[in-house]
């Protein structure tokens, strides 16, 4: 499909031009592949109100749909996951089954051929182990187990799957047996400060505990009981980056993976506010200071900052968003949605338009709650 004289908005345009040009819109992941410009795309169809642009939008989301039907997928240990797997298609498809507004394009029915598809790998990861979290693949948000209970929460054909017939209560009742502390230490029982971040730690497999706890509601009482010990020592671990602040030795306190960004969801769903306010001030501070000329990815870049910055502040209308001169100077050598400018470029959207962003919950940002955890 040629790119030219495209009737939509011109950095997103500017990024998949070049995107085609380099060769990097092929892959199955949201990462780095089809999904995530799909989900790009979607970012800008819902704020857009010309119906024009709305249309050849997504026409461009049809096409490259079709243009991944032809990926060759092969699994390994790292490539089953949420942001790295086949799973990032149905993520994709189900996004668009849900505010399409055109009927020429069948979302619903590619929805569920994308599902059904991967039934495999669901019911695979539904019966999790224990054990098998000491293995950091496994217990990873991006590659691992609290990915895909996200998954099951957020994307609307699994949620509505797992409501009728439950695949991970009994996974989930013998992970969250006792503390989950042991899983990251192993036998000396001391925990690297990067093990406690949302992607690679403590924190995505709490809060996607939580999480699926609070949208299903079909867990014994004793899950969120066991997992309070765990909290609080996330809350500590909070209290200890903010004796760090100033420190550039300690390059991971603003990052989303290991740091503060990734950790103020899981202080807000349980209820820690006054710890929470302290780091969203934190947060707003950091953000007045964020350089357009370093990483701002939203992984371990000053993304990270402008994300939680969105996500947590009262001030959303008065954010200030990327300016348009930064995607027009910028190289693109990464067209990554979760370490390259394909992220920024989505919640930059979403700031200019006062809108949802639709990958909150990709990041464990998003606000589920039907209910509140009990810390006393």
């Amino acid at each position: 499909m040629k790119n030219t004289n495209l009737n939509i908005d011109p950095n997103l345009e500017r990024y998949i031009k070049l995107l085609s040009i380099k060769g990097n819109c092929d892959g199955y992941t949201i990462s780095d592949g089809i999904p995530g410009l799909l989900l790009l795309l979607a970012q800008f169809y819902i704020t857009e109100e010309d119906i024009k642009s709305r249309n050849c939008i997504e026409k461009l989301a049809w096409h490259y749909l079709n243009q991944g039907a032809y990926q060759s997928i092969s699994l390994s240990s790292s490539n089953q996951g949420l942001w790295t797997g086949p799973l990032g298609l149905s993520v994709a498809v189900d996004t668009w089954s849900q505010i399409s507004l055109n009927s020429a394009y069948d979302w619903k029915a590619i929805n569920q051929f994308y599902y059904h598809n991967m039934l495999f790998l669901i019911k695979k990861w539904s019966r999790t182990s224990r054990n098998e979290l000491k293995d950091k693949f496994r217990r990873d948000i991006v590659f691992g187990f609290p990915g895909i209970l996200n998954y099951v929460c957020n994307c609307h054909i699994a949620r509505k799957s797992e409501k009728n017939n439950p695949m991970f209560i009994q996974s989930i009742q013998e992970i969250s047996k006792q503390s989950l502390l042991s899983v990251y230490s192993g036998h000396n029982l001391s925990v690297n400060p990067t093990n406690l971040g949302m992607a690679h730690g403590l924190t995505g497999l709490i809060f996607s505990i939580l999480q699926y706890n609070l949208t299903f509601k079909n867990l014994s009482i004793d899950v969120e009981t066991n997992l309070m010990e765990d909290i609080e020592y996330i809350v500590d671990y909070a209290k200890y980056l903010l004796s760090l602040c100033g420190n550039t030795k300690y390059m991971f306190i603003n990052n989303w993976c290991t740091g503060i960004p990734g950790l103020l969801n899981l202080l807000k769903i349980t209820n820690y506010e006054e710890e929470l306010s302290e780091l969203v001030n934190y947060i707003d501070y950091e953000f007045e200071s964020i350089h357009m000329d370093g990483n701002i990815c939203l992984c371990h870049g000053y993304g990270s900052i402008a994300l939680a910055d969105y996500a947590f502040n009262v001030k959303k209308n008065n954010i200030k968003a990327f300016s348009d001169s930064y995607f027009a100077s910028h190289k693109f050598d990464s067209y990554s949605m979760l370490t390259g400018v394909g992220g920024i470029l989505a919640l930059n959207r979403s700031i200019q338009k006062a809108s949802p962003f639709l990958l909150d919950w990709l990041f464990g940002v998003n606000d589920f709650r039907n209910g509140s955890i009990n810390r006393h």
